[in-house]
Parts: C-alpha cells; sequence; structure tokens
C-alpha cells in the first residue's frame, strides 16, 4: 500500500533499511506507549492487521464492529481505495510521474496531481495489480530482526497467546 501511495503521488518510496518514515511506522512498541500516553492504556486495543481474519472479510466491517458500533452490517460499503499494485504498475507510473516532470509547462500543480489520479485509476489500478508488490527479501529481513525485540513486547503486552506478533513471511 506505501509504494502504490507513493507512486500515485509522485513520492519516493522509502524502503531502505534506516529509513525514518518506516522506522517510525515499524516501531509497534513506541506506537503502543505513545498512544497509551496521550489516551490511557486502559482503552488503546491493538489489532493486527490480517485481512483473513476480518468480519466479512472487510476492514470497514470489522472495525465498525470492533468499535461496539450497533447495525454494522447495516453499513454501505464503499468501493475499495488505494489497493495494492504490482511492480510492473508501480514502474508504469514512475514513468509517467518522470514524463510529468520533465513537460508539464502548460499545466499547474492541480491539473498535474489530476491528470496523475487519472492516469493511476484508469489503468494502473485496473490493469496492473497482479501480483501485488511487496518489498524486496532483504528490506523485509532487516526490519524483521531491527524491530524484533519492540514485536516481541507488543506480543507479549497485547497478544500472549499468539506464538508470534506478525505471521512469518513466505
Amino acid at each position: 500500500s506505501m509504494a502504490s501511495t507513493a507512486a500515485q503521488h509522485n513520492k519516493s518510496l522509502q524502503q531502505e533499511p534506516l529509513s525514518p518514515y518506516l522506522d517510525l511506522i515499524c516501531d509497534h512498541r513506541s506506537t503502543m506507549k505513545n498512544w497509551a500516553g496521550v489516551f490511557g492504556g486502559s482503552v488503546v486495543t491493538p489489532r493486527v492487521f490480517e485481512s483473513s481474519s476480518f468480519i466479512a472479510g472487510s476492514l470497514t466491517t470489522d472495525f465498525l464492529a470492533a468499535a461496539g458500533i450497533p447495525d454494522y452490517e447495516d453499513f454501505v460499503q464503499l468501493p475499495r481505495a488505494n489497493a495494492q499494485i504490482s511492480h510492473t504498475g508501480i514502474t508504469v507510473m514512475d514513468h509517467v510521474n518522470d514524463v510529468l516532470a520533465r513537460d508539464h509547462t502548460y499545466l499547474n500543480k492541480e491539473d498535474l496531481s489530476r491528470l496523475r489520479q487519472f492516469v493511476y485509476r484508469n489503468l494502473v489500478e485496473p490493469f496492473f495489480n497482479s501480483p501485488r508488490y511487496s518489498q524486496p527479501d532483504y528490506v523485509w529481513r532487516y526490519y524483521d530482526r531491527a524491530f524484533a525485540d519492540s514485536n516481541e513486547w507488543v506480543r507479549q503486552e497485547y497478544f500472549p497467546g499468539r506464538p508470534t506478533l506478525f505471521n512469518p513471511k513466505t
């Protein structure tokens, strides 16, 4: 999802080890402690993002049920947004972004953004979505090692019944 978002908004994907952006996202112990410090530890109830465990296969429905919203089944489901795209889709958007960066003297910033979104929504998203992009293995391995202690703390604190916080990446 981060790669798809970066591609559609002409942002660089910071996925290299020691990236401050990914470090912030991946240090779950720090996140839990920050949220507990703001909201109080007793009201922070983290959940592991596993689409296979979502109620009705929907993140929205699962969230509404977890939040105790009555009649959550009656909510209208919105179409999925920001779906992950393939490595080829990201490459296509990188080329589109390169062209738009070089030859856009006749377009203002808003028009560039609209054109970029049009190409993404009508060309890339529908036709370049499989197989989904995945970070290179060396990045996964690095972050698994770098945040092993953080993940284990979160597992022990919030998910003691799980053997690991996240399912191993195959």
